[in-house]
Order: C-alpha cells, then structure tokens, then sequence
C-alpha cells in the first residue's frame, strides 16, 4: 500500500462509523451530514483501494483491513485532538499513582491513553493499579493521586469524588441464536451491574473481568447490562428490555485531591477528554 495523505476530519469520520456501524449516526455525533461522511469515507477508500465497510440498507459492517485499521486511527484522532495543548505541556516528572475500575479500565480502552501519556513524559513513573470494584470501595484515596470507578467512590480528607460522565447502559445478549429476555439468565459484571435487582432472576456468572462477561454472553450464558457507546464493537445483541430488570443510572467518577499535582492533573485533563470523546459515539 502507498503512503495516504489523510486529513484529520477523514481519520474521525472512520473512526466514528467504525464504533457506530452507522453513517447517519456518525453524522450526528459529528455534527455534520451523512453525505460528508459518506463522501470522507469513499476518499479514504479511494485512496487505500479497498473496501472498509460492508454496507446493506440496514447494516454496516466492518472488513478485515477495518478491523485492522481502527486502533492506529483511534491514535490518529486521539494525537490529533490534543497534539496542541502537548506542545504547551511541560515535561513531566516524580511519580504517579493510579487506582482504576479493571473493567472500567478496559472497556474504555484506557491502557490506550496511558501508554501516550506515558511517552509524552517519559521521566514520570506512572504506577496504575485495577482492581475489581469491590477493592475500590474500600480503598483510601489519599494512598493514590487519582482513582477512576463509578457510583459512591470514598472521598476521604482533602479529596473530592467528581462525577465525569453519566453513562448509558443496556441490556445485551449474544448476537447469534434467539434470546428470550423473560426467561434469560445474568450475568453480571460490576460496575455495570452493580445496582441490578436481580429479584428471583437466575444469575449464571459473577464475572470480575469484561473479557469474561463477553465471552459468557456470546456462548449464550446469558445477557448483561454493557455501556451503549462501546458495545458495538462487541458484536452483541441489543434487547429491547422487555422482561429483563431495570436499567440503572451509573455515573463515572474520578476521585483526585483538591488541589492535585501537575501531574495528576494533566492525566486528569487528558481522562476528561477521553471520556468526553467517546461519549460522542453513544447509540441514538
């Protein structure tokens, strides 16, 4: 493949039917029309020589060079939306330590933004630790200089819990086969799940990680509660709810000292970011 000369808006419209599987919904998120994401997407097209999207009046699907492509793009747009307040940054240095929601951690694919924060301040020791939610609520802030979970996060002293990002849930299930909401199992997966009332609800699996919840419903286990904006690239099933327990509201915190280090504050920024970022791709 020849080299590409990509503009930004290009790598972003990708980016964003990538996560969506929808040029319409794209566009929104984009705030721009669908014929300006259709028209980026065919110039990038054009310019590899291959399909990336397998289009039908009712699906769009990704293809294996899309597959392939879409975490360098991911990096792509993530420089590309913060290469400018990077160049104002100054070198960071000392130590930094971080406790963060395992699952959190990765459905939001965090490891991502850390590794770039990593090597944009290579004399900083970044020091993160996952833990599954249950530790969270014990743990006492003022041993980390940032936390990153959901719900009621311990704000101990001289830190402040801040709630970043109201997050949409939904029920899910494994995209093959029929689910019969009424009648499916759960499985559950803190934080998403934390707050389900399973009432006399059989619940088949207690999962610690997301890579274990997912692979759980896509064997058909059961169905579990995953945020709108990044299950899609699951390939699950969204259901409708009908006889499934009810959805709960679940806020995204970050737990920092009132007045945290230049350190904790530039990954706070760039967590901020991240989220807000994402959030975009959210369903209609």
């Amino acid at each position: 493949m020849n080299e590409i000369d990509v503009p930004p808006s290009v790598w972003r419209a990708f980016v964003q039917v990538a996560r969506l599987r929808s040029f319409s919904k794209a566009a929104r998120a984009l705030s721009s029309r669908q014929s300006t994401v259709s028209t980026q997407i065919r110039r990038l097209e054009d310019q590899i020589g291959q399909p990336l999207f397998a289009r039908t009046t009712r699906s769009v699907r990704l293809t294996p060079l899309a597959e392939h492509l879409l975490p360098v793009a991911e990096e792509i747009v993530g420089l590309q939306s913060i290469a400018s307040a990077r160049l104002a940054d100054a070198p960071l240095s000392g130590q930094l330590r971080v406790l963060a929601s395992a699952p959190l951690f990765a459905i939001y694919e965090m490891h991502r933004l850390f590794a770039r924060f990593m090597r944009t301040h290579p004399d900083l020791r970044l020091t993160t630790r996952c833990a599954p939610d249950e530790e969270l609520a014990k743990a006492d802030p003022a041993d980390y200089d940032l936390v990153i979970g959901a719900g009621n996060l311990p704000a101990h002293g001289a830190a402040s819990s801040r709630p970043v990002r109201r997050e949409r849930l939904r029920w899910y299930g494994q995209r093959s086969g029929v689910t019969d909401p009424r009648r499916a199992s759960l499985v559950l997966l803190s934080p998403f799940t934390s707050a389900v009332r399973a009432g006399e609800r059989h619940v088949a699996v207690h999962a610690d990680d997301l890579e274990t919840a997912v692979r759980c419903v896509k064997a058909g286990i059961g169905v579990s509660l995953l945020p709108v904006a990044e299950a899609a690239r699951f390939d699950l099933a969204p259901l409708d709810g009908t006889g499934l327990p009810a959805v709960p509201k679940l806020d995204i915190r970050i737990v920092a000292p009132e007045q945290p280090g230049p350190a904790a504050t530039a990954l706070r920024n760039q967590l901020l970011h991240w989220l807000r970022e994402r959030s975009r791709t959210e369903e209609a």
